[in-house]
């Protein structure tokens, strides 16, 4: 039963995840998002950590894309296997089986 849980928790959209975005180009902008660092694009190169789920971190995505011209944006995120989040989140450790 709480395999279970956790196995949906560490699918779920709401599941707030670590972001790394690599801006270049373009013009010098600032945008500032609520529980993260503000990002302070000087127009050259940035990296920027943001932490969110999938959909807030496309909608940031998108907000750096339609900010300036001439700007590229990719973005990765640092995430875990269901697997690694249920040995990680399971009390006493995870046999290694999905029910």
């Amino acid at each position: 039963m709480a395999e279970q849980l956790l196995r949906q928790t560490a699918d779920s959209p709401d599941r707030l995840i670590v972001w790394t975005f690599c801006i270049v180009g373009g013009s010098s902008f600032t945008l500032s998002v609520p529980g993260n660092p503000s990002l302070d694009h000087n127009g050259r190169s940035t990296l920027w950590k943001f932490v969110g789920t999938k959909d807030q971190a496309a909608q940031a995505e998108c907000l750096i894309n339609h900010s300036t011209d001439a700007i590229s944006v990719t973005v990765y995120a640092e995430t875990e296997t269901t697997e690694q989040y249920l040995l990680r989140h399971t009390p006493d450790g995870w046999d290694g089986t999905l029910r």
